[in-house]
């Protein structure tokens, strides 16, 4: 992980880098969270609807972000996703883990 931070750091400045990846760090924990609200609300179908939502809000942010690092400096993109591949695997078992209500799985 370091040794990626590193190779990025050569073409962006480090506290930019630090902050994009600060960013993509934020978004990720606020989908974990937002994931563990949908699971504690399965039983209750409003409390679980509304949680879905805030989970595909926040999935929506996250890909949006991601998709901006993606167009933009592989360096950046390098140092968020490179190393153990942590937050991809992060991202990966929500997605996976997840079991949405049929009237929120168009919107996923």
């Amino acid at each position: 992980h370091t040794h990626t931070l590193n190779m990025a750091r050569k073409s962006v400045a480090p506290d930019v880098l630090e902050k994009k990846v600060k960013e993509v760090d934020d978004l990720i924990l606020d989908f974990e969270r937002k994931a563990k609200k949908q699971e504690q609300n399965k039983a209750s179908m409003v409390k679980r609807n509304a949680a879905e939502k805030d989970l595909l809000k926040a999935a929506e942010k996250l890909r949006d972000k991601l998709m901006e690092e993606v167009k933009g400096d592989k360096n950046v993109l390098a140092a968020v996703f490179g190393g153990d591949c942590s937050r991809f695997w992060r991202i990966k078992n929500i997605m996976d883990g997840t079991e949405l209500l049929p009237n929120n799985e168009k919107d996923a």
